[in-house]
């Protein structure tokens, strides 16, 4: 009984790991766990001679079937809400170690979920390091007709930001003015070129790649720990999402240094080959779970020379009311900081 089951160098503990899973891995000892229930199980049932004996066992042993699954139903449910929050937390915990200069640099990522982007961290930072919020409106805005959409995102809801923040009259009458100048106007030349190729790609990936990587991710996950499973599991979307982002800086990129005339020509192009998928798209995605689907995602990223997002940004603010809510509505829209009385 002193014998070592597994015996090895500290050093050796990585490259050991897998037989330690085996040994002690929970859902190893629960099989074990379980073929002693079953010898357990087996034994009473041959102990008696009403052969209902067994299902009547079974019975009493499973009467809390439903209630366990409810328990371990919602046991899932608390782990994915807390996951979710510590990575939020943990995002956060970054954001917060950087400067205004180094949140400014990743404005050009897509908007984070959450009450807080990346343009809240560097406009409250610039503001922390004495820089008037007039210079930082112009910064965000300077540049508005070349910046990506992402970039466009965060720079509109910067503005708003700044519109129901700022004590400075002039900043806020210089936000309203980008608002309402930006919030229904036609996107760019550049930025309708970019939207196409963002919804070429998400529609691409959805018709061609999500199947088989559907299928990789169910082979996969055959093996893998019940964490993994039944709490956080990948998806098409989640193994996709970061190459979209990633192939999309570098694209912008390139679009950048072609002329007016080149991009017109090179929407000219896409146009018809969105239009020949966009049936069979819209139809794949209906098949899509749920973890599969990115909500008012790329795939109508500046669909007619629009973007929903300016529009939705302004709702969430309160600056502007939503055209579908009832006249008879208690909604209140959010009084800028320097109109207060």
């Amino acid at each position: 009984m002193y014998t070592p089951l597994l015996e090895f160098r500290a050093a050796e503990l990585s490259r050991q790991w897998s037989k330690i899973y085996e040994l002690l891995g929970v859902e190893k000892l629960r099989t074990r766990i379980e073929e002693n229930i079953k010898a357990a199980y087996d034994k009473l049932c041959l102990s008696s001679l009403d052969r209902d004996y067994p299902r009547a066992l079974l019975n009493r042993i499973g009467a809390s079937c439903g209630e366990n699954a409810q328990s371990i139903a919602k046991t899932g449910n608390r782990m994915f809400v807390e996951k979710i929050n510590e990575d939020q937390e943990a995002w956060h915990r970054a954001m917060d170690g950087l400067d205004a200069e180094e949140a400014f640099a990743l404005l050009d990522d897509p908007l984070p979920s959450g009450p807080r982007t990346h343009v809240h961290y560097f406009i409250n930072k610039s503001l922390a390091q004495g820089t008037p919020s007039r210079e930082i409106l112009r910064r965000l805005t300077c540049d508005y007709d070349r910046q990506s959409i992402f970039r466009k995102e965060q720079s509109f809801l910067g503005a708003c930001f700044l519109y129901l923040q700022s004590d400075d009259v002039e900043t806020m009458t210089e936000a309203k003015a980008f608002i309402d100048k930006y919030k229904d106007a036609d996107l760019p030349l550049l930025n309708q070129v970019e939207c196409t190729l963002l919804r070429l790609v998400r529609k691409g990936n959805v018709l061609r790649a999500y199947p088989q990587l559907g299928d990789e991710i169910s082979d996969a996950l055959q093996s893998a720990p019940e964490l993994i499973r039944f709490v956080n599991p990948p998806s098409a979307f989640t193994v996709t999402y970061g190459t979209e982002v990633a192939q999309h800086h570098l694209t912008f990129e390139r679009l950048k240094q072609l002329s007016y005339a080149e991009q017109e020509k090179l929407l000219g192009m896409l146009m018809p080959i969105e239009d020949r998928m966009e049936d069979e798209f819209w139809k794949a995605r209906k098949k899509l779970s749920g973890s599969e689907v990115q909500l008012l995602g790329f795939e109508i990223y500046g669909k007619n020379a629009r973007h929903y997002a300016f529009r939705g940004i302004l709702h969430n603010y309160g600056i502007e009311r939503r055209s579908d809510i009832e006249h008879g509505s208690t909604f209140k829209p959010t009084t800028p900081k320097a109109l207060r009385v």
